[in-house]
């Protein structure tokens, strides 16, 4: 049994539908990488997947059950998701703010036990984050607020982690660091599913790619044979060059800017 199903789904914004019919399905331990241009439906698919918007037509099966019958606070027992957008509050320290995680599985007005404060800590090493414990989220680089972010999901203790662009404002370094981290959480069980725009770094890390434009998947499968500069140059409607990386031997993906192009036409008369 996969561990996620998405059966014709169709859902939007006031009647008007930005994700149009789609069918895929994800299996347990996978890191999947959604990708497609602005406006291609990514993000309303991440809220459907998420529960944070009703799907118009068709269902999400979550480990055999439609997610519209599992309320939300049994859903982020095993579902945990890192929105492109997420109000913080600022004023609590790291460990206050990851033991937050374990707040679906604690009772109305339950205090958290030794066993909830070991998952925490648990989080925090994992994420290298331990030692800012009694830091406020507002002194943090924007690296390390998000292995904070990271470290609250995974003290939910779920079996997927949905996150939109998380690497989208880090620098080169911290998108590496932080990539690296879900690999690796990745690599002991935690099924991946995440929103890039960044293609080199959706070929380098993701297993599978389910790439949307105009809110219908155009091409899905590995980063081979979606990366292909036929299928990219079709939905980014720009010239790319593909190349390998010389090192995983992965797509690479090269930009063409109008001047080069300008160029050489010149230099081909």
């Amino acid at each position: 049994m996969n561990l996620l199903d998405i059966k014709n789904l169709s859902c939007g914004y006031d009647g008007k539908e930005i994700i149009k019919n789609i069918s895929f399905s994800v299996n347990k331990g996978a890191f999947l990488g959604i990708l497609g241009p602005n406006g291609a439906g990514k993000t309303t698919l991440f809220k459907a997947l998420a529960k944070f918007l009703k799907p118009m037509n068709g269902g999400i099966i979550f480990q055999g059950e439609n997610t519209a019958g599992i309320s939300a606070g049994n859903l982020a027992k095993k579902v945990a998701v890192l929105p492109q957008v997420l109000d913080v509050p600022f004023s609590f320290t790291i460990e206050e703010f990851v033991l937050l995680g374990r707040h679906p599985h604690l009772k109305k007005l339950e205090i958290p036990k030794k066993k909830d404060y070991a998952i925490v800590e648990n989080a925090m090493a994992k994420l290298d984050i331990d030692y800012l414990r009694h830091r406020k989220l507002k002194d943090l680089s924007g690296g390390e607020r998000q292995r904070a972010l990271i470290a609250q999901a995974l003290a939910q203790e779920p079996e997927l982690l949905l996150l939109d662009e998380p690497v989208n404002h880090l620098d080169i370094k911290h998108q590496i660091e932080i990539l690296d981290l879900l690999k690796d959480l990745n690599s002991a069980g935690l099924t991946v599913i995440i929103i890039l725009h960044d293609l080199n770094l959706a070929s380098e890390y993701c297993d599978n790619l389910l790439l949307l434009n105009d809110g219908r998947i155009h091409s899905s499968g590995t980063a081979e044979s979606v990366l292909k500069y036929e299928i990219l140059e079709e939905v980014y409607k720009t010239v790319l060059i593909v190349e390998k990386n010389p090192l995983s031997g992965k797509p690479y993906i090269l930009l063409v800017s109008k001047f080069t192009k300008e160029k050489r036409k010149r230099e081909n008369l």
